[in-house]
């Protein structure tokens, strides 16, 4: 568990949700996840880096996708829009990590 400066626990309360986007060259879609964070999420997360576009804005519809992701799924390019979690969502970012078993596969603001 990471830890502040004060030694208090760093906490981010996030939430998954489960879409389904159609794969390249096919018309079948395929689950993806997609990982809310609240601003916290992403200063956790320090192997996140933007390869192309930008990091979503907290607060609004936006979302970044994994370059796995963008490279294999249809409509998930900068500029484009997919729907889930009752609303269309922006994506604005391209992201790579360097440990890509612990980060989501498309990362999305939320907040409450």
């Amino acid at each position: 568990m990471a830890h502040g400066a004060n030694g208090d626990p760093l906490i981010s309360k996030e939430i998954l949700v489960l879409t389904q986007i159609p794969k390249r060259g096919s018309d079948r879609p395929q689950n993806v996840v997609v990982r809310g964070l609240p601003p916290m999420g992403v200063s956790l997360r320090p192997q996140v880096r933007i390869i192309d576009g930008r990091m979503f804005r907290p607060g609004t519809s936006e979302v970044i996708v994994g370059k796995s992701i963008s490279q294999g799924f249809e409509g998930v390019s900068i500029g484009e829009k997919q729907r889930f979690a009752g609303r269309e969502w922006t994506v604005v970012g391209t992201f790579d990590a360097a440990a890509p078993d612990s980060t989501p596969s498309c990362g999305a603001t939320w907040s409450r």
